[in-house]
């Protein structure tokens, strides 16, 4: 009889199994598809097209019965990372809030270091609440991060960011002198490698400038040109050194230094289309042109500043129509999946509501048999007593 019963529930147990797990695995196998293309267009730099495809894939996980928190987790952190990529830090600022949620959401047992994990989600969250100009925010969760650090040995690998994001985010509120005390630290340090060195000495040049001390900014700029790295896998930020440097040389009505460093930028670098902050350099090259008196070539200038923007301005709002586009169509798919997961499961109940009515049948017939036999096994012995 035992037997009999332990059957009949590791039967029950099989079916409502394979009732859950047809849709989750459906879903599942589709998330792999989405998630193998959005790595390829990660991988060709193709952020906006790998973000839009990630939303597809958290909308589809969301629908399961048992939904994996922490590749929701890691999919919404994904996302924050290609967002501040493609410009867009208001953005990557609510993918990071989801991902919080989701890393919350799921068990400590299955992330290697829950409290690191955390720490540098929140580390990433405080630099794009800076890009999208929340500063005091910015400044609140880093400098709460920046006492772990400082406290709490498994954090210290992170002193350095936080303390150059401390700068950078006290350089947009105002205070110089702040920003100037945080940078100036960092400078300190022989570890450092040149290529962050090279942003430090920038960053402290943009604070001397701001701060209308221009001897200090000319020095620190000069700093910043010698310590970055010129090789082809560095050309990206040794571009945007030579664009901000010229931005400054005009400030400082110094034209014709100005236009130099502008042409050495345009001589060894492609410029990058996509990125406003590098093709401004054609509008600081106009302003150098026109204080010379060279009226053409300042025209010139703006007229492919102009037109870049313009690039630019389509471009991006192209991701934001994808990007809206793009939630629809999840929804639309999601919707069309549910139904016919729908279908599949209706078929499934199907059949688990007549295994089970079938189990139920023979179970019975076995109790009966049961009662049956036992009833004449104890006449036969009372008989036998007679």
């Amino acid at each position: 009889m035992k037997k009999l019963l332990t059957i009949v529930a590791i039967s029950l147990l099989i079916l409502s199994c394979s009732k859950t797990s047809e849709k989750d695995l459906a879903i599942d196998l589709r998330v792999k598809e989405i998630v193998k293309v959005s790595a390829r267009l990660d991988a060709a730099g193709k952020y906006d097209s790998a973000l839009i495809n990630t939303v597809d894939a958290i909308a589809l996980l969301k629908t399961m019965d048992a939904p994996d928190n922490r590749r929701i987790y890691r999919y919404y952190r994904n996302q924050a990372k290609m967002a501040e990529m493609i410009k867009k830090p208001r953005l990557a600022v609510i993918c990071a809030d989801s991902a919080l949620v989701y890393l919350n959401k799921t068990r400590k047992s299955e992330i290697d270091d829950w409290e690191l994990e955390e720490f540098g989600l929140l580390k990433f969250k405080a630099m794009y609440l800076r890009l999208a100009g929340e500063y005091q925010k910015s400044t609140d969760i880093t400098l709460e991060l920046l006492k772990k650090a400082e406290n709490e040995e498994k954090f210290a690998q992170y002193r350095i960011q936080l303390v150059n994001q401390l700068g950078l985010a006290y350089y947009e509120l105002g205070d110089q002198d702040k920003a100037q005390t945080y940078f100036l630290d960092l400078l300190k340090n022989p570890t450092i490698p040149n290529l962050d060195m090279a942003f430090y000495y920038k960053n402290l040049a943009r604070s001397y400038a701001r701060q209308g001390n221009e001897i200090s900014a000319r020095d620190m700029l000069n700093h910043a040109m010698a310590t970055m790295p010129k090789d082809e896998k560095n050309a990206i930020y040794y571009f945007d050194l030579l664009n901000e440097a010229t931005a400054m040389y005009v400030a400082w009505e110094l034209p014709a230094e100005a236009l130099r460093v502008a042409n050495e930028a345009l001589e060894h670098y492609q410029l990058i289309e996509s990125s406003p902050q590098l093709y401004s350099l054609y509008r600081h090259k106009a302003n150098a042109h026109f204080a010379l008196g060279q009226l053409q070539a300042g025209n010139e200038s703006n007229r492919i500043f102009d037109s870049l923007e313009q690039q630019h301005k389509f471009k991006s709002a192209l991701v934001d129509e994808k990007f809206e586009l793009s939630m629809l169509m999840a929804k639309t798919e999601n919707y069309k999946l549910q139904k016919q997961m729908t279908s599949v499961v209706t078929t499934r109940n199907f059949w688990f509501k007549w295994g089970l009515i079938a189990i139920v049948v023979v179970l019975s017939a076995l109790l009966i048999r049961e009662v049956v036999s036992n009833f004449r096994a104890s006449q036969i012995q009372q008989k036998a007593r007679m």
